[in-house]
């Protein structure tokens, strides 16, 4: 299982990193970008399951990400995670396929157990594609 977490703010991204590798019982193997462009540069050398991801981030917004992302690879499944709680960004992110839209503010129990979420429903593709 690769994880990709992108976030303009390098506290937060490492922050994310601690908190799944400390608490996901899953291998997972994890990466860590701090915008869109180094996202892209690693999503082109590794396939990525998950991507935690940042909506608002200077240059590439998230949700331009994530269309690059969905085009390339649409199975992987994507977590927006956000301090804006901006009716528009729900509904835009709520158009990509096998997504999540979580406030940056939400506890760690709340974004371990969508993470968490995530992980079992790629598990279950990946076997119902085998």
């Amino acid at each position: 299982m690769n994880i990709l977490i992108v976030d303009d703010e390098h506290y937060i991204v490492n922050y994310l990193l601690s908190l799944v590798e400390e608490n996901i019982k899953e291998e997972v193997y994890i990466e860590k970008a701090y915008s869109a462009p180094e996202a892209l540069n690693i999503l082109s050398a590794t396939k990525i399951d998950l991507i935690l991801l940042d909506i608002h981030m200077p240059g590439c917004t998230g949700l331009e990400l994530a269309k690059k992302v969905k085009s390339s690879w649409p199975r992987c499944h994507i977590i927006f995670l956000t301090a804006y709680d901006n009716f528009e960004y729900v509904y835009q992110a709520n158009h990509f396929a096998s997504t999540s839209y979580l406030l940056k503010t939400e506890s760690d129990e709340t974004i371990l157990t969508e993470i968490q979420k995530h992980i079992d429903l790629i598990n279950q593709e990946s076997q119902t594609a085998s």
